[in-house]
């Protein structure tokens, strides 16, 4: 178990035996551990440029974040890639989970015919054991299931009139979702 301070651009681990706040080193490195050519855990090809998103999750006891590659067709591919952080507040990089092109909407503008893609954004999200859930906002609302273990994205549109203002695990491996009717 770990207290971990999240900041724009550093990570902090609480040592319980210092009982102090200690800087995870290697932090601001991570982009550069994420695809080293002889160290790193995604390989990357001349053409693609991979990047980590500032959002981190906690599933199952571990910690992650998300890695995105772009390539110059304009495909993207998602990883969720472990953050492990020892006791004396060092920083590997574990388990990398590839969820494909599953977070990625691919649309054609209509007045020109240009396809574009983007990523589906994970907003509130929470887990149970290894399944990561998340609301996404785009043509519709929708929520998201990351299935950790069969590396899977599933999406179902919630057709409501009320505007969800978030989701948290609730019981017995169900979701409690909190809505607002801001018209009644």
């Amino acid at each position: 178990d770990k207290l971990l301070l999240s900041s724009y651009n550093s990570l902090y681990a609480w040592n319980s035996e210092t009982r102090k706040l200690v800087e995870v080193q290697g932090y601001d490195q991570l982009q550069y551990m994420l695809t080293d050519e002889e160290t790193g855990v995604i390989k990357a090809e001349e053409d693609e440029y991979c990047y980590f998103d500032t959002d981190l999750y906690v599933v199952d006891g571990k910690l992650y974040r998300m890695a995105q590659m772009n390539d110059s067709d304009g495909n993207q591919t998602s990883y969720l890639v472990e953050i492990i952080i020892s006791d004396d507040g060092e920083l590997s990089l574990g388990e990398v989970i590839d969820l494909g092109d599953a977070l990625s909407i691919t649309n054609t503008n209509e007045a020109d015919g240009e396809t574009y893609s983007y990523t589906r954004g994970l907003q509130n999200p929470c887990s149970f054991g290894r399944t990561i859930y998340a609301l996404s906002y785009g043509d519709s609302l929708e929520l998201l299931s990351l299935d950790l273990d069969s590396e899977t994205v599933d999406a179902m549109t919630l057709d409501t009139d009320y505007q969800i203002d978030s989701i948290s695990p609730y019981t017995e491996g169900k979701l409690l979702m909190i809505g607002s009717n801001y018209d009644a």
